[in-house]
């Protein structure tokens, strides 16, 4: 296992940033133009992106060596939770809540026609007969949590950590906020909590399963709750 700096993580994440961003910009109009639905659009694109993530997690472990590529939870540092896991992911979660929330307020005093959609997609309540849209919605939100951890946490981390030492997990962020360039500036700044929050509990706790819980519990019952109306968007 080598080490990876910021210049090369960054370089990493901005071609997946890039794909995501053309796939917004073009693959998800051109979905809609055959009568796809916006949000079923938005859910083939980016579950495209987060599929090649895995697939470049299983490319790369396939070139290191055998040890590590038959051992491939603990190269990934994937492993059963602890008590004190647990504990570090809800006080991850509850940093996400107030960091985001707390941001957001603050650019919303400041930028008053701030929406909190990502420019290629307005979230709405689904009426009954759309439900359907939530199983639509399943796979995706796996390949999102599943292949964006592993890549990001499981394999990236380590390495960055080889390169950086304690700061490892401030150049995996970094990395990881580029991706989501095409989200925007305003919405790249309210997920810089779950981000940082991310990077820097998995590094402590050495367990990529932390960066599972805490970004799946972070984005799955928010997307369920708007859906039904539970949470205004």
């Amino acid at each position: 296992m080598r080490p990876l700096g910021l210049l090369a993580t960054l370089s990493i994440y901005g071609v997946f940033g890039l794909m995501l961003l053309a796939g917004t910009a073009w693959g998800m109009p051109a979905l809609q133009a055959r009568g796809i639905r916006p949000d079923i659009s938005w859910f083939i694109v980016a579950g495209a992106v987060f599929a090649a993530f895995g697939l470049a997690t299983l490319m790369l472990l396939a070139r290191e060596r055998p040890e590590i590529r038959h051992d491939w939870r603990q190269r990934l540092r994937i492993k059963p939770m602890s008590r004190e896991d647990w504990k570090a992911a809800f006080i991850g979660i509850g940093f996400v809540l107030f960091g985001s929330g707390a941001i957001f307020l603050v650019l919303k005093a400041l930028i008053p026609d701030l929406s909190p959609h990502p420019p290629f997609l307005e979230m709405r309540p689904l009426q009954p007969s759309e439900y359907w849209v939530l199983l639509a919605w399943l796979p995706m939100f796996v390949l999102n949590i599943g292949c964006e951890e592993a890549f990001g946490r499981g394999y990236l981390l380590p390495r960055n950590e080889l390169a950086a030492g304690r700061l490892g997990w401030l150049v995996n962020a970094c990395g990881w906020l580029l991706f989501h360039i095409a989200f925007g500036w305003p919405l790249m700044i309210i997920t810089a909590p779950i981000i940082f929050a991310v990077c820097w509990t998995v590094q402590r706790r050495r367990n990529t399963t932390i960066g599972f819980v805490i970004h799946g519990l972070a984005n799955g019952p928010s997307f369920v709750a708007i859906s039904l109306g539970l949470l205004e968007a």
